[in-house]
């Protein structure tokens, strides 16, 4: 008998509930999938297979780093957020320098190729 009026109890819960939740509307936002931030930075004038030209490089990236940050995050953007993306946007480039450097150390003549493209990318 207590089993049979616990489930009417649960029921009866249930069926007054439902509408109330159905009527609730949830909206969700978020930032669509194409709003990436991009810089190219080139390196057809470098010797790759040179280190002060490998150091120009790096420098050229960390400023194309620096500036999608800038433009992602906002003019004042929180420690940890611009840490993290110039973490993220570090890891689109660094292996595009490596592969780079093997190219221009592989070739005869050390001058980069006529794909002398860095892309540094991040989401917004």
């Amino acid at each position: 008998m207590k089993t049979g009026l616990l489930l009417v109890g649960m029921a009866t819960v249930v069926a007054v509930a439902a509408p109330a939740l159905a009527q609730e509307t949830a909206v969700v936002r978020g930032r669509p999938l194409t709003d990436l931030v991009v810089r190219t930075v080139s390196f057809a004038d470098l010797n790759l297979a040179s280190a002060s030209d490998q150091v120009r490089l790096h420098g050229r990236v960390n400023s194309a780093v620096g500036a999608v940050c800038r433009e992602s995050l906002g003019p004042s953007p929180i420690y940890f957020a611009k840490v993290s993306c110039t973490k993220r946007a570090w890891r689109t480039a660094q292996p595009q320098i490596e592969r780079a450097i093997v190219d221009a150390q592989l070739s005869v003549s050390g001058v980069a190729s006529d794909r002398a493209l860095i892309r540094v990318a991040v989401r917004q």
